[in-house]
């Protein structure tokens, strides 16, 4: 294969793996070691950890080939992810469907995070939105109550419960809160331009239908 056709085909993979990674399906050693992906592998190995320090850390010394490749504003997506992750792990610890919003404060602090309890609850109150965390939180009395089956669904039953739009009140105003295949198509068109390109289009080039 010849280096002109080896470049091309790292470029048309390279799209299909970050929009699986923005579905929670990270890359594998052999992508680094087939197309040079080592920094999108570093980076899904620290989603699966829910290690946010390692995250940033990435993020920081990859900075500039993540803008040329008009990501780095997009892998806020993926740090969504990574939040669930490290949550999941202190819900698998404590073991109960119960969970005092003090001990997410306490894990990201300790990771280097400067947050207080409104942040956490705010980013518990997302998670929860977008369907990877299945419960509801008392503001009152500081906890979360997560559901007792499924508590932290996979993408793949977020992506089977979440195929079309939904519609929030924003400010007095209705507006449209894509989800699943359609955020995705979002993504598209905002690191690569193609305002023409379907939900089909994505699920099929992606390999995510």
């Amino acid at each position: 294969m010849s280096v002109f056709c080896v470049g091309v085909h790292k470029k048309i993979t390279f799209y299909p793996l970050f929009l699986k990674m923005n579905l929670g399906i990270m890359p594998s050693a052999k992508v680094a070691s087939e197309y040079g992906f080592h920094e999108f592998v570093n980076l899904g190995e620290a989603v699966r950890k829910g290690d946010n320090m390692a995250f940033q850390k990435i993020i920081d010394e990859n900075q500039t080939i993540f803008i040329q490749h008009g990501i780095y504003l997009v892998l806020e997506y993926v740090r969504m992810i990574s939040y669930r992750n490290l949550f999941r792990r202190i819900y698998l610890l404590q073991n109960n469907t119960k969970l005092l919003l003090s001990s997410f404060e306490a894990a990201l602090q300790y990771l280097g995070e400067d947050v207080d309890s409104d942040a956490v609850e705010c980013l518990l109150a997302n998670l929860i939105f977008q369907g990877r965390i299945k419960g509801y939180i008392s503001h009152e009395k500081k906890f979360m109550i997560v559901s007792k089956t499924d508590a932290f669904p996979t993408s793949s039953v977020i992506k089977k419960n979440k195929q079309s739009c939904k519609t929030k009140q924003v400010n007095g105003r209705w507006i449209m809160i894509p989800t699943a295949p359609q955020r995705i198509r979002d993504i598209v068109i905002a690191i690569m331009g193609w305002e023409g390109v379907t939900v089909g289009n994505v699920v099929g080039v992606a390999g995510l239908g």
